[in-house]
């Protein structure tokens, strides 16, 4: 074969391996995800991974997608220092292989620099987050802050950079609690007040909610102005929806925003149930809008009140005879579907000892002393209502029970009918507030 034809196969086999080669490197780059698109010029996308709400602390994650030989970077993060700010940067994760942030600084108040070095190693492949970033919210509920990537370069394995879309969020104070703020415990036949609180709202400027509650137990007589730390939430209008449901329109429009914590409007009940009624008041259909009429969002939490503490009292004379004998009743008053209860009664039994305990009456329906004991020589303990499968409740005022004593002492002897470890309970095995109250015989001549 001729020197010329050996040349010419010589340099067939070179061309040919070459495109082997060549199509052998394209199918393993189609198979890298990421690598081609990178190849290609196509840029990666690093973005600022924020939650939408925030209160107290919160992370941030600078998050990046099918990122190819990492070797280094920097960016800028900047936002308003008067709603978030920055009190740590932690290194970063692709893939489970840390990226290590080298430093960082307030460029300013509002903006920090960040540099990430993985250099004296391979370069990092895959998906993850450059850096975590960590604020404290500093604003109050609604305001907002965009947080702004910037200054930012990533660079690979060859000093070459790294082809990236910068992508920003924001995040907004919230959400703002609002919470009816109601007394535990309310007089009976009385009246008290519930403040529709809320806490560090900016540039409110209107709102409105409904406010429901058991009409057979509470009722609103009247709703007045709120006010926030010092400035006054006129209440627009005011109406019944129904009997147990109210609506309140606030309207501060005209004037600029109002900022921070205090109430949005006070609302006075009167009670009109017995003790241990309770009404939940359930705060709903709210809306808080600021000054760009943009909604505030708002958690809305409910109270409850019960009718109490019912009084349950000693009823004894002032005095009784030498020698005789007398009746103390204890006394209860407006009392709701009382099931069952107890009470221990003790007294000074070289003074006045008891004989016998009977039945009580709450309007005109009998209260069952199940059991009597004594527990030692002074004290007595009664059980009422044992039996509830048979016998159903009652609501009224009267007696939860009579008590007879003879007199043993002598004259100017005195002794205390003291109540003590009582308990009242209703059909729903709720226990009823009940203040406790004794009394005091003296023995005459």
């Amino acid at each position: 074969m001729s020197k010329r034809r050996k040349d010419k196969i010589g340099k067939g086999i070179l061309v040919n391996g070459a495109v082997v080669c060549i199509a052998v490197l394209a199918i393993s780059l189609s198979l890298i995800p990421g690598l081609a698109a990178q190849g290609d010029g196509a840029s990666v996308n690093v973005t600022v991974n924020a939650p939408e709400y925030v209160s107290g602390t919160f992370n941030v994650d600078i998050d990046v997608d099918n990122l190819i030989g990492f070797n280094s970077g920097q960016f800028d993060l900047s936002f308003d220092s008067s709603v978030v700010n920055v009190n740590v940067v932690a290194d970063g994760l692709l893939d489970s292989e840390m990226i290590p942030v080298d430093s960082w600084e307030f460029v300013d108040s509002d903006t920090i620099r960040v540099i990430l070095e993985v250099s004296g190693i391979a370069g990092v492949n895959g998906s993850g987050n450059l850096a975590t970033i960590s604020f404290d919210v500093v604003g109050k509920g609604g305001e907002k802050s965009v947080l702004s990537i910037t200054n930012g370069m990533l660079v690979d394995t060859e000093a070459e950079e790294i082809p990236t879309e910068w992508i920003d969020s924001h995040v907004t104070v919230g959400p703002v609690k609002v919470e009816v703020n109601a007394p535990e415990l309310v007089e009976i036949g009385g009246s008290f007040e519930a403040s529709i609180d809320v806490d560090s709202i900016a540039n409110f400027n209107s709102g409105q909610f409904d406010l429901s509650f058991d009409s057979s137990i509470v009722n609103v007589t009247d709703v007045a102005d709120g006010i926030l730390d010092g400035e006054t939430i006129p209440v627009d209008s005011w109406e019944f929806v129904d009997e147990g449901t109210i609506r309140v329109i606030l309207e501060v429009s005209g004037i600029a925003g109002v900022n921070g914590s205090g109430n949005l409007a006070t609302i006075s009940f009167e009670v009109v149930g017995m003790g241990g009624d309770g009404s939940v008041l359930d705060i709903d259909a709210g809306m808080l809008v600021n000054t760009e009429a943009e909604a505030v969002h708002a958690e809305w939490f409910d109270d409850n009140v019960i009718a109490g503490p019912v009084k349950v009292e000693v009823n004894a004379p002032e005095t009784a005879k030498a020698g005789g004998t007398f009746v103390a009743s204890i006394d209860v008053a407006n009392i709701a579907d009382f099931t069952i209860g107890l009470f221990d009664l003790s007294f000074n039994s070289s003074v006045v000892n008891v004989t016998e305990v009977a039945n009580g009456k709450l309007d005109g329906e009998t209260i069952p002393v199940d059991t009597w004991e004594f527990m030692d020589n002074d004290t007595i303990r009664v059980l009422l209502y044992h039996n509830v499968s048979v016998i159903t409740s009652v609501s009224g005022t009267g007696t939860l029970a009579t008590i007879s004593f003879e007199v043993v002492g002598k004259s100017g002897d005195e002794s205390a009918l003291e109540l003590s470890n009582g308990m009242l309970a209703n059909n729903e095995a709720d226990e009823i507030p009940a203040e406790w109250i004794d009394d005091q015989v003296t023995i005459g001549g």
